[in-house]
């Protein structure tokens, strides 16, 4: 049975508390032509790909998210004692100028540094943990977010911790955790993305469909993981599966994926495909890769009225699980294990062919 949209509990104990969301979300664009076939009328982007070397070059790396701390961009293995040294799980870390480097094609290929991660024994305080979903930086803390499934229960959980030195570790504290039960009641759908603020922490649930979450809100938290209530989110289809930072501006962008194998996560029309059309390799898959932009005010979240970003699609679906900004390039994208781990780089500025 899924837990009601808005119930949290929180403290060392996982105690149980209520964060009730406010408001209404702001409607969508109108849809043009709802009883036709989207128009095929938008650009996509061609996706650069970066070579890898190393331990989360195989697909078993499982890749789920990314963020910048300071000029290093950390990755986040979904399960990090995968890549145990000494019982240590690790997380990995890339110098931008390295990924500068190879962009311009002064570097054969990128092979990611490990960062120790100590963390409590989740898979033992955690009823169905099924490990690590995203991650953020607030100067030397950082955040991430857990999911876990029993079954019976989807949810999802919010852990702080400490960056020690110059990202010589991560130490995520004991008892620093808040517990979110899932928004939608679906099955291995929690909150998959966090987006830190000036003075706080939000996270973003997986699923926000019109059908199957009538009204997706994002929990707000302190930095020391006091509830601070819920904001409005916009109704998007599919799953959306990372974001990246606020820039001065208050916009964020985040990964809106479909694998066609996910029929229930389907919907009848799809509002952003009808409002601005598609691509051409859009109009021929089930599949969709793209990235939204939004808006944080301090008080909601809401859909810039922009057109998605399509990228061109492949044969393969490619499960994109994370994303961030490079400087005012462009993204950095990230996939798990399907169809296997790439770091891919996709312009701001249209590839000409």
């Amino acid at each position: 049975m899924g837990y009601p949209a808005g119930h949290i509990c929180s403290t060392a104990a996982l105690m149980v508390g209520m964060i009730v969301a406010s408001g209404c979300v702001e409607p969508e664009a109108k849809v043009t032509s709802p009883s036709t076939e989207p128009v095929v009328s938008l650009p996509e982007q061609s996706i650069i790909s970066l070579p890898l070397a190393g331990p989360i070059n195989p697909p078993e790396a499982e890749i789920s998210g990314m963020a910048w701390f300071g000029d290093h961009l950390v990755i986040l293995p979904q399960y990090p004692e995968r890549f145990a040294l000494e019982d240590v799980p690790q997380l990995f870390m890339l110098p931008k100028s390295a990924i500068v480097e190879t962009l311009a094609g002064h570097s054969a290929s990128l092979e990611p540094i490990a960062v120790p991660l100590r963390t409590p024994d989740f898979r033992a305080s955690i009823p169905g943990f099924q490990g690590f979903e995203a991650i953020g930086f607030a100067g030397d803390q950082v955040f991430l977010t857990i999911e876990a499934d029993t079954g019976e229960s989807t949810a999802g959980y919010l852990v702080r911790g400490q960056v020690i030195g110059d990202l010589e570790r991560l130490e995520i504290q004991p008892g620093a955790i808040v517990s979110i039960p899932s928004q939608s009641g679906l099955g291995n759908m929690a909150e998959e993305s966090l987006v830190v603020t000036d003075d706080g922490v939000l996270t973003l649930h997986e699923v926000n469909g019109a059908a199957l979450n009538p009204d997706p809100v994002a929990y707000r938290f302190s930095r020391e993981l006091e509830p601070l209530g819920a904001l409005t989110f916009p109704a998007l289809e599919y799953r959306v599966t990372d974001a990246t930072v606020i820039d001065g501006e208050g916009t964020f962008w985040v990964m809106n994926y479909f694998f066609p194998g996910d029929s229930h996560l389907k919907p009848a029309q799809d509002p952003l495909a009808q409002t601005y059309g598609v691509g051409p390799t859009h109009a021929e898959q089930e599949t969709v890769e793209r990235i939204i932009a939004l808006q944080y005010d301090g008080e909601r979240i809401t859909r810039k009225a922009l057109p998605p970003t399509l990228l061109a699609l492949a044969e393969q679906g490619r499960n994109w699980e994370a994303i961030v900004r490079l400087d005012d390039r462009g993204f950095l994208v990230m996939t798990d294990k399907f169809p296997e781990t790439i770091l891919g780089f996709v312009p701001d500025t249209p590839i000409q062919e």
